[in-house]
């Protein structure tokens, strides 16, 4: 079964349609707002954090997990050291007033490239990098 977790401000932005071909959590501060939104086995939502979520679907039987989103989702889990790779794609357009892809957060993580792939004739790139443990 698949797995993916997401933000809160991802998923008002972009909703995902429950499905039985995966189980899709979104985190956020007050899951009590989503109540309508929830499917049994399908949508739930959660105030847990990374290492929490990490534990429980672990213990699930889950051995990969998703994880889709902006910079607040993405900076929980690098800070709570619960996520191996990191897949960024790179839209051929420069738009909005930006912001960085980490928040509140200072983080020291290393990367290695796995690989890069052009998946369009637009030259929209997916970068695949592993995260290195930092040895000190």
């Amino acid at each position: 079964e698949k797995l993916f977790i997401m933000g809160s401000t991802t998923f008002n932005f972009a909703p995902m349609k429950p499905s039985p071909d995966y189980l899709l959590v979104i985190m956020t501060k007050e899951p009590s707002k989503y109540k309508e939104h929830e499917v049994a086995g399908q949508i739930e939502f959660t105030n847990e954090s990374p290492i929490q979520i990490t534990a429980r679907f672990e213990k699930e039987g889950y051995e990969r997990m998703v994880v889709v989103g902006g910079p607040h989702v993405a900076t929980s889990f690098l800070r709570d050291h619960v996520i191996d790779e990191l897949w960024l794609t790179l839209e051929p357009k420069i738009f909005g007033s930006g912001g960085n892809f980490v928040v509140e957060e200072k983080l020291d993580v290393n990367l290695r490239l796995l690989s890069s792939e052009k998946v369009n004739e637009r030259g929209t790139l997916i970068v695949k990098y592993a995260i290195e443990e930092n040895v000190s």
